[in-house]
């Protein structure tokens, strides 16, 4: 397999790289038509993988959060309105959730209809 082994220095302050990032190479890519002793671009697409629920201790990440910015404080308001997550399930189908909304008082109302103009 052919390939190059690449090291970059971290710019004052570090880079974020984040999922699905995007950066380039100046001069390592494919060479230039009609000119092959010049290179273009390589561009390098990063997949990050964070790791997983449980798997870094306690002490780990409070390491980890030392090291992070300090978290801004929120100031709840009266028209905020507390909302629990929940993970997302793309087989779960729509309307299937609706039926699992808890507000719902069991009265069903006439759905939407398109008319056609």
């Amino acid at each position: 397999s052919s390939g190059i082994n690449a090291e970059w220095p971290l710019r004052p302050g570090g880079d974020i790289i984040k999922p699905r990032d995007v950066k380039c190479v100046l001069n390592e890519g494919m060479p230039v038509l009609r000119d092959p002793y010049s290179k273009g671009r390589l561009i390098v697409q990063f997949n990050v993988e964070f790791p997983s629920k449980g798997e870094i201790g306690s002490e780990s990440l409070q390491q980890i959060e030392a090291l992070l910015p300090a978290r801004d404080t929120l100031l709840k308001t009266d028209d905020m309105e507390e909302v629990m997550l929940s993970d997302y399930d793309a087989n779960h189908s729509a309307q299937q959730a609706y039926a699992d909304d808890s507000d719902d008082d069991g009265q069903q109302g006439p759905g939407v209809q398109c008319r056609t103009q």
